[in-house]
């Protein structure tokens, strides 16, 4: 791959490979992630890893020389590097961080960014590779991919007999509950780009829209994150929930109320 093209192509590869659809933990595991911090970290770097190990994020560390490095001189120069994934499986944005450390110096290298020449450019796509194969074995493919998604549309079905309705082919992972006897939706399930709903970071981000009395849904948006003003919805009586971000009893508690306003 061209140098002027690999750091386009790892930034647009980290956007795409979204790290909230990393969902399978025995993968991960067996590939190497654990949720302990790994060992001899420079100092440096150890403050920003400790705040995500209490986030809950996974970790693994792996040589960036690939196996035929001693016969390949542009991958050769970096068998002294080692690159550091942190993952939190069920958070979208900067849900997947890469960090690189020089082991002769125990210090972390961040040439690999923007830096120029045929060794940063080797490096990004050695990280290409790692990252895209942990992706391909630990990916679940599903239409909804966050766990919690997953979780909310089996408390529908138990509950309600409402099952997801797939309404537009060109987005996968966006759906309807419908009250099995007045055919009223009673959530929608949505992956807006989160620009678009004013939120920072690459990537969409998972939402449930919910039907809720006026009252409430002002009452709700005053607390902020994770509610939000209803995407593509009315905004008096809907509100957006950000999924991954609130605790199932709470969320199924404001389904429960949708539902009721279905009936």
């Amino acid at each position: 791959m061209p140098e002027t093209e690999t750091a386009a192509a790892l930034t647009d590869a980290l956007t795409k490979l979204r790290a909230h659809r990393i969902t399978e933990l025995q993968k991960l595991l067996q590939l190497g992630f654990s949720p302990k911090l790994p060992d001899h970290l420079p100092a440096e770097l150890r403050p920003a890893l400790t705040a995500l190990q209490q986030d809950g994020a996974l970790f693994c560390r792996c040589q960036l020389a690939a196996p035929a490095a001693a016969d390949d001189t542009a991958q050769a120069g970096f068998c002294a590097f080692t690159l550091i994934i942190a993952l939190l499986p069920e958070v979208q944005n900067g849900a997947l961080q890469l960090f690189v450390v020089d082991e002769g110096i125990n210090e972390l290298y961040t040439g690999f960014l923007h830096g120029s020449g045929a060794f940063n450019a080797a490096l990004r796509e050695r990280m290409l590779q790692i990252v895209t194969e942990i992706y391909a074995k630990a990916s679940r493919p599903a239409c909804f991919a966050l766990p919690q998604q997953q979780r909310l549309a089996a408390y529908a079905k138990e509950h309600f007999q409402a099952e997801p309705e797939f309404l537009w082919p060109d987005s996968p992972s966006s759906a309807v509950l419908r009250h099995q006897v007045t055919r009223k939706w009673f959530a929608v399930l949505l992956e807006p780009k989160a620009r678009v709903i004013g939120l920072e970071g690459p990537g969409s981000v998972p939402l449930v829209n919910l039907h809720l009395d006026e009252e409430l849904v002002q009452q709700l948006l005053t607390e902020g994150y994770p509610f939000l003003p209803a995407y593509h919805m009315n905004k008096t009586y809907w509100l957006s929930v950000r999924l991954g971000c609130i605790e199932d009893d709470r969320l199924f508690a404001l389904l429960e109320q949708s539902f009721a306003k279905a009936r």
